[in-house]
């Protein structure tokens, strides 16, 4: 059995050109007065921690930052007219005990965008693959601690390094102690890090579908809590209840990308996902929003609270599966759920509670892929077809209702399903990109037929509802303007809420999330209009919220006519004109 290799773990860090005054720099328990930050964040890691055989200190330099700060042979140096007494960085690294492990790397001014890129690349060809990287980021022109955080992440990718500290000498902040000496905060930057961690794996899903980053890192941090003593059971609750949804949330994904048809058209449970942190802490509040866009992805995307026990098949459900697949480039998934789901969804309409369900689904299958084939009254498939609509009646009122378009495009699917799945064996000769076109019409023809023209499991059942979220109450609306909107049903009304202007964008949002929520519950079994006007940056919000729900959304549109009275004063009024759907 080969043992694992132990990773090498690196000090980086960059040296400046300043004369550096004596402080005493503080990391929790850690306390040591020094010139130079990068001696305290050696020891804060304790005794033992280094293994001066394997690990290294690498300290990044200029010529000049050579001269003033580093070498060996600095005694003196002149500060506001007088010269003091003052030790190297190298000469205070060998006292401690770390001569073996230094390694001072020469690098350009970065006066240039060449220079810049000089600096990047001599930093990166000191990291090995696998290196545990401890990074300070105090010193040196203010530009590099942002290429450091970016020259990590690229290390992170392409040769598996990991940032295991990231620390910050704050200099000027020091205050002075109960022990009358000046103290200044050793301020862990590592949470930072973090969050670009799970921004980057939550782009990753957002983007593709893709999970397992996201699962990987909650898990990881998950047991990192747990096995830490020191961490409050609020907390270790806060990571638990996190992973727990994310799991949730990846077991759906990863039946989507295996066509797993019977766990998907489920939908997903009507569970809370919602994540709220009982901790007053930027860190966790500052990762609550990463997580809860990838929470809020699945709910505008999916419907959500299936039921594993009903025979129910939601074609809208369908739909938005199969537009998943469509975004996430997915598209074998994409042809083998929409036609299943179109076969399961047709099955049930024929409330057939047979037990030979695959002969069930095989007759469905031949039915909408010959339907619009036969046309000889002695044909077998006529005869089946036939057959078929006098033994389910719904299946002969959808054909009236979905036309020819739907079994052409049907017909498309299942020969480009059959293309996929044989993985293109065949002579014809067909570019990817004209499929994706055939797909992406697919998708488009379907929904206009499904969900706008006819929801075949509730015709005669959803009535329409429009929805008044405006300044404006119903009751003073002109008849001109109540005229207009009559055909859009119900008219229920929500009072517009009053935005205050030092709201911030996550403050709109979340009452944007919290008024979709609202309507979306006013919503079910209803073909909803909402008429929605006010401050603009919350109606936006709330419209594309909305319209990504499916949910048409409206404004009115008037004509101003001004007058001017006797006294000077212009008076503004407003005639209704009509409408315009966002």
């Amino acid at each position: 059995m080969q043992l694992e290799k132990t990773k090498r773990k690196v000090f980086v860090s960059l040296l400046g050109t300043g004369f550096y005054d004596k402080c005493v720099y503080r990391y929790e328990k850690t306390a040591l007065e020094t010139r130079f930050i990068q001696h305290v964040t050696l020891e804060m890691f304790g005794d033992g921690f280094w293994d001066k055989n394997r690990d290294k200190v690498i300290i990044f330099l200029t010529d000049k930052a050579r001269k003033s700060n580093w070498d060996r042979s600095i005694t003196t140096r002149e500060t506001k007219g007088s010269v003091k007494p003052y030790d190297s960085l190298e000469t205070v690294l060998v006292n401690a005990g770390y001569e073996d492990m230094l390694i001072a790397k020469s690098i350009p001014d970065g006066r240039t965008d060449e220079e810049i890129w000089e600096i990047f690349d001599v930093i990166y060809g000191e990291l090995h693959d696998g290196d545990e990287l401890y990074v300070d980021i105090t010193h040196a022109f203010r530009y590099l601690p942002m290429l450091m955080l970016v020259l990590m992440n690229y290390s992170k990718f392409l040769k598996n390094t990991e940032v295991k500290s990231l620390s910050y000498g704050n200099y000027e902040a020091r205050v002075k102690s109960s022990y009358g000496v000046e103290e200044a905060p050793v301020m862990q930057l590592l949470p930072i890090v973090e969050l670009m961690d799970w921004t980057l794996a939550a782009s990753d899903f957002i983007k593709n579908g893709r999970t397992e980053k996201l699962l990987s890192i909650t898990r990881e941090k998950t047991e990192s809590v747990t096995k830490d003593n020191a961490s409050s059971q609020a907390l270790k609750q806060y990571y638990g209840r996190m992973e727990g949804v994310v799991k949730k949330l990846s077991k759906y994904a990863e039946a989507i990308r295996m066509s797993n048809g019977k766990y998907v058209f489920d939908g997903l449970a009507s569970t809370k996902y919602e994540i709220t942190s009982p901790l007053d802490n930027y860190r966790y509040r500052a990762l609550l929003p990463i997580v809860n866009k990838v929470i809020e992805e699945y709910k505008k995307r999916f419907t959500v609270g299936g039921n594993a026990d009903s025979d129910v098949i939601d074609m809208k459900l369908i739909l938005q599966i199969s537009k998943w697949c469509l975004d996430k480039k997915l598209y074998q998934q994409f042809a083998t759920l929409l036609q299943e789901g179109i076969v399961s969804y047709f099955s049930n309409m024929c409330e057939s509670r047979s037990a030979d369900i695959k002969s069930m689904r095989q007759d469905i299958s031949r039915y909408l892929s010959v339907k619009k084939k036969c046309k000889d009254d002695n044909d077998d498939n006529y005869i089946f077809v036939n057959d078929m609509d006098n033994k389910y009646p719904s299946l002969a009122q959808v054909d009236k209702r979905i036309g020819d378009e739907f079994y052409g495009q049907y017909e498309k699917l299942a020969k480009w399903r059959n293309y996929l799945n044989h993985a293109w064996t065949t002579k014809v000769s067909v570019r990817d990109s004209a499929i994706i076109d055939d797909f992406e019409a697919i998708q488009i023809s379907f929904e206009n037929l499904f969900l706008e023209k006819v929801d075949v499991a509730n015709v005669g059942k959803r009535g329409k509802l429009f929805i008044n979220f405006s300044n404006h109450p119903y009751s003073g609306w002109s008849d001109v303007q109540k005229k207009a909107f009559a055909d859009f049903g119900e008219v229920k009304e929500i009072p517009f809420p009053l935005i205050d202007p030092d709201w911030s964008s996550d403050k709109i949002n979340e009452e944007a999330d919290k008024y979709f929520m609202q309507i979306l519950s006013m919503s079910e079994k209803k073909d909803v209009t909402v008429h929605i006007m006010g401050e603009m940056t919350f109606c936006f919000a709330v419209v594309f919220r909305l319209k990504e729900a499916g949910i048409k959304c409206v404004a009115s549109c008037s004509e101003r006519n001004v007058t001017e009275n006797n006294e000077g004063i212009k008076l503004s009024r407003f005639n209704f004109v009509g409408y315009r759907v966002y």
